[in-house]
């Protein structure tokens, strides 16, 4: 059987959606927004020079140990689920990721879910699920978030949406924010 105009243009326009598709899809991939991975806390540090604000809650403590590498339960928040931590950088940085490292002891609520806004542009909300890190302890790995570009940021705010408790429903705990130890350079 001979194939007519019509079915040639049939598969032409059938090659032609699946090509159109398969870009899309690619661009897609190519152009992904911001994500979460587990992965090593050593590659992060303080952004030195930062002020911290803690809204919606009250915290005994230096708010801006929440800035501090060392995994201590300083400060500490009466209620995690709520608090926004506000950070002004002493000057704009540019920023591809940061590290939430989920610190606190079993009775402590740690972080699942936080948003982030920067400049007063909401990245998103991303679910945490590296493991709990008990205070003074070394992390083997925390949730580290890929923006999916380079940021330039003056202020930061992370507001913990939801928190876990393994045991007696606490609601007090702890925060932690970190930065590339490497920035890109401006």
């Amino acid at each position: 059987m001979m194939p007519t105009a019509s079915s040639s243009l049939s598969v032409v326009r059938l090659a032609r959606r699946l090509l159109v598709a398969a870009l899309a899809g690619a661009c897609a991939a190519w152009a992904a927004g911001p994500s979460v991975a587990v992965a090593d806390v050593s590659a992060f540090t303080s952004p030195g020079g930062a002020s911290v604000t803690i809204v919606g809650t009250t915290a005994t403590g230096e708010p801006a140990n929440i800035l501090n590498p060392l995994m201590n339960g300083d400060p500490v928040v009466t209620k995690l689920a709520g608090a926004e931590f506000q950070v002004k950088f002493s000057a704009p940085v540019t920023l591809r990721r940061v590290a939430i490292p989920r610190v606190g002891w079993d009775d402590w609520a740690v972080p699942d879910r936080v948003a982030i806004t920067i400049d007063g542009k909401a990245l998103g909300e991303f679910a945490l699920s590296a493991p709990r890190v008990r205070p003074k302890a070394a992390p083997q790995g925390v949730d580290v978030i890929d923006f999916g570009r380079e940021i330039r940021a003056a202020r930061m705010t992370i507001e913990v949406l939801k928190t876990s408790v393994l045991k007696n429903m606490n609601k007090h705990g702890t925060f932690r924010l970190l930065v590339p130890k490497t920035l890109p350079k401006d």
